[in-house]
Parts: C-alpha cells; sequence; structure tokens
C-alpha cells in the first residue's frame, strides 16, 4: 500500500513540532512555577507559539486546503542552535493521522529537497 506523499510529509513535521516545540519552547516560555503545566501557562503558551508559526499564504502559492505551520525550535540555546520545522497538516482527520519524522543527514540532502521531490516534481510539466 501506497502512502500518499501529502500524509506522510504531514506525520513528519507534526512529530519534529509536538516533540520539540511541546519540550523546549513551552518550558522556555513559562515561568518556573508553570512549567509542569499546573497552571494551564504550559499549555496556553505553547498554542500561543503554535499560531503565531502559522503560514497562512505564501508568495506565489495557491490557495490550499490543508495548514501549515512553520519556525525554528531551539535545540541548544547556548549555542544558538535550532532546527527548522515546516509542517503540513493532513487534509483529511489530521488528528487520526499517523506521523513520520523524517531526518536527513547534513549539508548535502536537505528536506527541502525532498520535499521539491514528492510533492513538486510529480506535479511540474515541461513548457515548450
Amino acid at each position: 500500500m501506497r502512502i500518499p506523499h501529502h500524509v506522510m510529509f504531514s506525520v513528519l513535521v507534526l512529530f519534529l513540532v509536538s516533540s520539540l516545540l511541546g519540550s523546549s519552547l513551552a518550558a522556555k516560555l513559562c515561568s518556573d512555577g508553570d512549567k509542569d503545566g499546573d497552571s494551564g501557562c504550559y499549555r496556553s503558551r505553547v498554542l500561543a507559539a503554535q499560531r503565531a508559526d502559522r503560514v497562512k499564504e505564501l508568495p506565489g502559492q495557491p490557495p490550499v486546503k490543508f495548514r501549515q505551520y512553520a519556525g525554528y525550535v531551539t535545540v541548544n540555546e547556548t549555542h544558538g542552535r535550532a532546527l527548522f520545522y515546516w509542517f503540513f497538516e493532513a487534509t483529511h482527520n489530521p488528528n487520526k493521522k499517523p506521523l513520520l519524522l523524517w531526518l536527513n543527514g547534513g549539508n548535502s540532502h536537505p528536506l527541502i529537497f525532498f520535499l521539491f521531490y514528492v510533492c513538486v516534481s510529480r506535479s511540474v510539466k515541461t513548457i515548450g
């Protein structure tokens, strides 16, 4: 059975966003007493961060029927290191879809090339 590319990519980025954003960004935003989530700070700050990362439109992109989010997740604040993520939510029943995390091996194979190959190259037609 072949998994549609939009489902596979949704799963990838959702896992990355939920695991990294939930653990590092929310803990950083809340005061020390709120990190455990008892006061509701943790959840409300995470939701605010997700809303801030929502991509409503991109230059040249036609209207889409899915939600997308993009941003950076800090992985090492001391050294200023962060991971870029671009999450595409599944178009049907996103809360019930499985999640896939795709990690690439270094600078020679960035994730954006995978995205282009899977999502764009199959729909590009030669003109002329």
